[in-house]
């Protein structure tokens, strides 16, 4: 900003303004719209800068603007005079209103013990918050501490930025002890804490475990892990039929024991289809016939001719007089 002395013709006497002088017929200086403009704009500018709306009559506002800049600019700073959870500063200059981002300082008379207020220069009290916006809980502001806040539209609340021997962060030792609750704990802190009291779990200590995977639960050797219900019961099955099975689970081997019978007529053969196919193979197989007496003139004997794959075996029923019941068992796995 500065007079117009580019525009031709202004009228500037020694690089200012002088005003017609009928006696000696000089004219008076002129002022260009574009330079009247800017000069108005300059000043309305600070004003609003300042939180302040223009008022035409009022012939105080460029300073009360220069002066509200400054304290915000500054951090106006004062001394507390109001008690416990209350806390009142008279600043000079006064604080004539909360413009946003309004930051101020005081020393501090009373600790807080809870939540708390602030009112400068007489204004409304205003809750303060920390820098999470959760209230004060006791011992963030500090007697005789160098107390920082900061004024918030958003949240209509003073946000407490500081505090000289309050509110600082928790050491290490602070965080795994867990006895202090006016000191604030950075995420690391927070892992600190939790990795104090949160142990592998034994026999004989409570703590923490990763769940075993079905690779471990079947090799049976690992003593850290915790086996899921899900994972124990992985490959069990069984159905209590005539005709039925029992697998057990893999971290038993995967054994699969089933059982049944089929009628097998006179010197013949029978197919059986094994209820459950097996998964891998078949170890042995079992048969026997079912009925309590039989001719002498014939021999009963009741044979296995061939099991096929995982799936079915052959049974042969030795005895010519009659056709038989033959039980069978299977194993395999």
């Amino acid at each position: 900003m500065d007079y117009p002395i580019s525009v031709p013709s202004v009228g500037l006497v020694g690089g200012k303004f002088v005003d017609e002088d009928p006696v000696q017929g000089t004219p008076g200086s002129l002022i260009p719209s574009v330079w009247g403009n800017s000069v108005t704009d300059e000043l309305l500018a600070v004003i609003s800068a300042a939180g302040l709306v223009a008022a035409e009559a009022d012939l105080t506002q460029l300073l009360q603007a220069i002066r509200r800049i400054a304290q915000v600019g500054a951090g106006g700073s004062g001394v507390d005079t109001g008690v416990a959870n209350a806390y009142a500063v008279a600043y000079a200059p006064a604080v004539q209103s909360r413009a946003d981002m309004l930051v101020l300082r005081f020393k501090v008379k009373t600790t807080n013990t809870g939540p708390s207020t602030f009112s400068p220069n007489g204004l409304a009290a205003k809750s303060i918050v920390g820098r999470s916006q959760a209230s004060l809980q006791g011992g963030e502001i500090v007697a005789d501490g160098i107390c920082t806040v900061v004024w918030s539209t958003t949240l209509d609340k003073w946000v407490l930025i500081s505090c000289t021997g309050g509110g600082a962060e928790a050491s290490q030792l602070d965080a795994e002890t867990g006895t202090d609750n006016k000191k604030w704990m950075s995420p690391l802190r927070v892992f600190q804490a939790i990795a104090k009291v949160v142990v592998q779990a034994t026999e004989t200590a409570f703590g923490w475990a990763k769940v075993a995977t079905q690779v471990q639960t079947n090799a049976g050797t690992d003593d850290a892990t915790i086996v899921t219900p899900k994972k124990l019961r992985f490959g069990f099955a069984i159905s209590l039929t005539p005709n039925g099975y029992i697998a057990f689970p893999t971290w038993l081997g995967g054994l699969v024991i089933q059982w049944g019978s089929v009628a097998v007529p006179a010197s013949g053969t029978s197919l059986v289809t094994f209820p459950l196919a097996f998964p891998n193979e078949t170890l042995a197989l079992f048969a026997s016939l079912g009925f309590n007496s039989y001719t002498a003139s014939s021999t009963p004997f009741v044979g296995i001719q061939a099991w096929t794959a995982k799936v079915s075996a052959s049974i042969q029923n030795g005895y010519s007089s009659s056709a038989s019941l033959v039980y069978w068992l299977a194993l395999g796995r």
